[in-house]
C-alpha cells in the first residue's frame, strides 16, 4: 500500500498526540530491547576460535568458533551456576566453563564430566557479514537481511556512540519535518508505502547551497532517497542522487541510555567514497547534537505520519526477553 504524501502532509503543524497503533508500544521504551539483528564483534580483530565477550543493553554475550570456522553466539554466563564464559576454554565439542568445566555444544547443549545435559545455554542464530558478526536476538524465527548488491563495493565506517534511544537514532530516516529546518533539504515530494509488513518512504528534495555543498558540487541539485525499515534493528537507505550509493543503519543499545550507531556503506565506485562521505558528516554533523538533546515525548503531529508509521512497525516487534 502506497500513500502519497501531499502539501497538506508536508506544512507544519500543531503537535497533538497521536494514539499508539499496537497495544503495546516498543518503540523507543528504554526498558526494552526489540528483537533484531545486532551486531556483536567485528570478525576481523578476532584470531583463533575465541571465546570474545560482547554486550547488548549491558547484558553479557559470548561468541567462539567451532573447527569449521563458524561463530556461536550465546548468553554470556553459565547455565549452570552462572560464570563468565568468556573466561572458559574452546574445545573439539564446545565451549568449557571456566568454573565447573560443563562443556556448551554449539546447539546450547550441556555436555563433559559432571554436566546435566538437559540443561541448555540459550544460543543465538548467527550470521558473519561485512565484516561483523551479527546475532539474532529474540524469539521469532530471525528476519531477512536487506539485499545489498553483490558486486558493490561495501564499507564499514567506524561506530559512534550517541547519547540517545536507538529507535531515534534509525528514525531519523523517516522524519521528513526535519530535513528543511535541520539540513536545509526542501522536500519536493514524498510516497510513503507498506511493503511486506515493513515501511518504506521515499522523497525528492532540493538541496540548498552552503560552501561545502558547493565544493561538493551538490548545491542546487536533487536528493532523491528512500529508506525502508527491516524490523526495529536496521533501516536500509538507497540514495540515487546526488550521488549513487546504498547505506545499511543499525543502532545497537549500550544498557546507559545511549546507542552505538553503525553504518555500513555500498558503493558501485570506490571513487565516489570521499565524496559520499563528505555528504553524510554533513549531515551526522547536525544530527548528533539533536538527537543528543533530545527528551522523547509520543506526540506526533499530522505531518509526521512517515514517522509515526515507522514507530508504529517497531511496536509491533516484540522484545528479546
Amino acid at each position: 500500500m502506497m500513500h502519497r504524501l501531499d502539501a497538506v502532509d508536508l506544512a507544519p503543524a500543531v503537535s497533538v498526540p497521536v494514539a499508539a497503533a499496537s497495544p503495546s508500544v516498543t518503540f523507543a521504551d528504554p526498558a526494552l530491547v526489540a528483537s533484531g539483528w545486532y551486531p556483536i564483534l567485528a570478525a576481523k580483530k578476532l584470531r583463533g576460535q575465541g571465546p570474545w565477550q560482547g554486550s547488548v543493553a549491558g547484558r553479557k554475550l559470548v561468541a567462539w568458533k567451532d573447527p569449521a570456522g563458524n561463530f556461536t553466539v550465546a548468553d554470556g554466563h553459565c547455565a549452570h551456576l552462572g560464570a563468565n564464559l568468556a573466561e572458559g576454554q574452546v574445545t573439539a565439542q564446545g565451549l568449557v566453563c571456566p568454573f565447573h568445566g560443563w562443556c556448551w555444544k554449539t546447539t546450547g547443549q550441556a555436555c563433559g564430566p559432571g554436566s546435566d545435559a538437559t540443561r541448555q545455554l540459550r544460543t543465538y542464530t548467527t550470521q558473519e557479514r561485512w565484516g561483523l558478526v551479527w546475532a539474532w536476538l529474540g524469539g521469532k524465527s530471525p528476519a531477512k537481511f536487506p539485499d545489498a548488491p553483490d558486486d558493490w563495493h561495501a564499507w564499514r565506517l567506524p561506530a559512534r556512540t550517541v547519547a540517545c534511544h536507538p529507535h531515534l537514532v534509525l528514525a531519523n530516516g523517516f522524519d521528513l519535518m526535519h530535513l528543511g529546518q535541520a539540513h536545509q533539504l526542501d522536500v519536493q515530494s514524498a510516497v510513503l508505502a507498506h511493503e511486506d509488513g515493513e515501511v518504506a518512504l521515499r522523497y525528492e528534495a532540493h538541496v540548498r547551497p552552503s560552501p561545502m555543498r558547493r565544493v561538493l558540487g551538490v548545491a542546487g541539485k536533487s536528493v532523491d532517497a528512500t529508506f525502508r525499515s527491516h524490523g526495529a534493528s536496521l533501516v536500509y537507505a538507497q540514495v540515487r542522487s546526488p550521488v549513487r550509493f546504498d547505506a545499511l543503519f543499525c543502532a545497537t543499545p549500550d544498557g546507559h541510555g545511549s546507542s552505538v550507531s553503525q553504518a555500513i556503506l555500498f558503493l558501485p565506485r570506490r571513487r565516489s567514497a570521499l565524496r559520499v562521505l563528505a555528504l553524510l558528516l554533513d549531515m551526522v554533523a547536525v544530527d548528533g547534537p539533536l538527537l543528543e538533546g533530545l527528551r522523547f515525548r509520543r506526540q506526533f503531529a499530522p505531518s509526521d505520519s512517515a514517522l509515526a508509521a515507522y514507530a508504529q512497525r517497531v511496536d509491533r516487534v516484540e522484545a528479546w526477553t
